[in-house]
């Protein structure tokens, strides 16, 4: 579906927001967010995507320009706040900074209980979510005695349970051993199978290849591009400037090319399995 038939679920307008050391976080942010999208925000260190990760959850409130979410302009006040923050969930880099309950149970049931929802039924809807993400067996458990990648998985379940339109996780796999990556990779690729529209920040470019059908690269509190993974990925001047390097699939799919072994379908390789399959394909 081209974006053009996508309904425009968030939009960001003329953001600017400096912090009170100076640091001009976001300069002039534009973005369009379409609802089921597969979103990769990158860039190097202090460019800007965490600042404009707390605005659209409504944590922080531009100094100037708009957000709006289903076409209306964000809602600052306490009633506004915890719509938006139904709507829109946040799984931060740190699940630490985001789990506080005594155990599980309690700290997925906090956020919807405070919607209003009667015991029994956020009971049943966070016993539901909890089975879809593999931790019912963790309900009792104290949160600070979880591994990370528990912590990870109860922080993403804090958001599912309140079933967002949009979910934005920060470096989700990050300080997590190759297992649990694998885990939460899963787990967000079921999310983006599901409807939801998901906004991953990240500096793994294999992943972003893989996962991303956009992305959008941030340079110093501004969009610096768009575009289609492959297309950013393609770009030497636009990596160099982020502190991304290129993908290892692209790179060696590239050479491979240079060396008249394939044509321009070397260009639509994403996988190392890929390669390998068309490598086997010529040999045989």
């Amino acid at each position: 579906m081209g974006e053009t038939e996508r309904e425009v679920v968030m939009s960001a307008r003329d953001l600017h927001y400096t912090y009170q050391d100076g640091t001009e976080a976001l300069r002039g942010v534009n973005l369009d967010i379409y609802r089921g999208e597969r979103l990769a925000i990158m860039g190097s260190n202090g460019s800007g995507k965490s600042t404009f990760f707390l605005h659209l959850n409504g944590v922080l409130k531009p100094q100037s320009g708009e957000l709006r979410i289903a076409g209306k302009p964000y809602d600052y006040s306490r009633k506004g706040l915890l719509e938006l923050r139904k709507r829109v969930g946040i799984v931060f880099q740190d699940p630490d900074n985001q789990l506080f309950s005594a155990n599980v149970m309690q700290e997925i049931s906090f956020g919807i209980l405070n919607l209003g929802v009667s015991e029994e039924i956020a009971k049943q809807k966070v016993l539901e979510v909890m089975q879809r993400l593999n931790i019912t067996g963790l309900k009792d458990k104290p949160t600070h005695f979880l591994s990370g990648g528990q912590k990870k998985r109860v922080a993403i379940a804090d958001i599912l349970v309140m079933e967002p339109d949009v979910m934005i996780l920060d470096e989700p796999t990050s300080a997590l051993d190759p297992k649990h990556a694998r885990l939460i990779d899963q787990i967000i690729e079921e999310l983006s199978n599901s409807g939801i529209t998901v906004i991953l920040s990240t500096h793994d470019v294999e992943r972003a290849l893989l996962w991303a059908e956009k992305v959008v690269l941030f340079d110093k509190g501004k969009v610096l591009s768009i575009g289609k993974p492959a297309e950013i990925f393609a770009d030497d001047d636009l990596l160099a400037r982020t502190n991304l390097e290129k993908p290892a699939v692209l790179y060696i799919a590239e050479e491979l090319q240079k060396a008249g072994i394939f044509g321009e379908e070397a260009k639509f390789f994403r996988s190392p399995k890929e390669i390998v399959e068309n490598v086997k394909r010529i040999v045989k």
